[in-house]
């Protein structure tokens, strides 16, 4: 998908479309293989389900990650339904990871909406996947979430749009 965005916003509409027309064939064959593979619908929800409760806090992690580990990993919740894609990373002045930016929406990165999310409240699944993270939120509690809007995400470390998102975030965990 990041390369059909890389296509699209340098002017390969041709290539954008064969890569998004990649990506849908490629899920529908996951589909097919899924049901016609044997594979009972309700037990690999469960797996899922066990999979992601599982997930351990991004501050209790033993191993240190790495961005590209981060960038553009899933960002789940706990009932299994997509929250977004993680789009950045930013880093307060110590150099510890503050907010990931989560893109939802859009078609190849246009016309996406920017969600920042507080690391501290990440899980992420167990190694070897270590792809999705997960945010013990409600899907309609992520969608009513501060948006970035023209906000350089650099701000919500300075100060500037910060309470906000923070306060937003605070109150969703206490919701919990």
């Amino acid at each position: 998908m990041r390369a059909g965005y890389v296509l699209a916003v340098n002017g390969y509409d041709r290539g954008c479309q064969q890569v998004a027309q990649a990506a849908q064939d490629i899920g529908e064959r996951y589909d097919e293989a899924i049901q016609t593979g044997g594979v009972d619908p309700d037990s690999m929800r469960e797996w899922r389900g066990q999979f992601l409760s599982s997930a351990v806090l991004v501050s209790e992690l033993d191993q240190p990650m790495r961005a590209e580990e981060i960038i553009g990993a899933d960002l789940r919740n706990l009932r299994d339904e997509d929250l977004g894609d993680i789009e950045d990373v930013v880093f307060g002045a110590n150099g510890e990871a503050k907010y990931v930016i989560v893109s939802t929406g859009g078609f190849l990165g246009l016309g996406e909406d920017r969600t920042p999310v507080p690391w501290q409240d990440l899980r992420v699944t167990a190694q070897p996947y270590r792809d999705t993270f997960v945010l013990d939120v409600a899907e309609e509690a992520f969608d009513n979430a501060p948006r970035l809007e023209g906000l350089d995400p650099v701000q919500l470390v300075s100060g500037d749009g910060a309470p906000n998102v923070e306060r937003y975030w605070r109150d969703a965990r206490q919701a919990r």
